[in-house]
């Protein structure tokens, strides 16, 4: 009996990951760029990049992109032309600048930028319109312009493993009154 079940459910859990699923994950550059159409999820985390693969500009369909635990250290300036990505993952890698352009991620929801060396948000993410989720722990944030408070749908914000001015972190909280912010203790800081 358990066989026949088996049976009877085996083409549900083989169809979950068919190429062509919205929810396939692909790990190779390689194969992605053989179903450019069909490429939703790229995670290519892991892999010793050190620079932004430009290939991944031809997925137009491209929703989630993992590129954490590499060593690139620049976002390309046309980043924004990734249109439809929805959650984006840039932890662990080298990045000390984040391009104005970005901005123009206007359907980005999560974005992280964990274990970099991070100085200063542009004021273009205040067009980051609906980014839920904005995980910056472990960087050097140094300046986060006004604008950043009108990111009306933000949920959480990680800003852990930094010194924080204690100024800024009443702010931060002013700002996002309903948001889960998370951050080490302020300081009195001077710089």
């Amino acid at each position: 009996m358990r066989f026949l079940v088996f049976l009877f459910l085996l083409p549900f859990f083989t169809s979950a990951q068919e190429i062509g699923d919205r929810d396939y994950v692909y790990t190779s550059l390689e194969i992605a760029l053989e179903n450019r159409e069909y490429v939703y999820r790229l995670d290519l985390s892991k892999n010793k990049l050190t620079d932004f693969p430009d290939s991944i500009f031809t997925f137009k369909n491209l929703k989630y992109l993992n590129l954490s635990k590499n060593k690139i250290s620049l976002i390309p300036l046309n980043v924004n032309e990734l249109k439809n990505l929805e959650e984006l993952n840039f932890a662990k890698n080298k990045i000390t600048h984040l391009p104005h352009q970005m901005g123009g991620l206007s359907n980005l929801r999560i974005l992280i930028l964990n274990n970099n060396t991070i100085e200063e948000i542009p004021k273009e993410f205040s067009q980051l319109t609906n980014l839920e989720r904005l995980d910056l722990w472990a960087n050097e944030l140094k300046f986060i312009p006004d604008s950043f408070g009108e990111l009306a749908q933000l949920e959480l914000l990680d800003l852990s493993g930094m010194l924080i001015k204690k100024a800024m972190e009443i702010k931060l909280r002013n700002w996002f009154p309903n948001t889960l912010i998370r951050i080490s203790n302020a300081c009195e800081c001077k710089n």
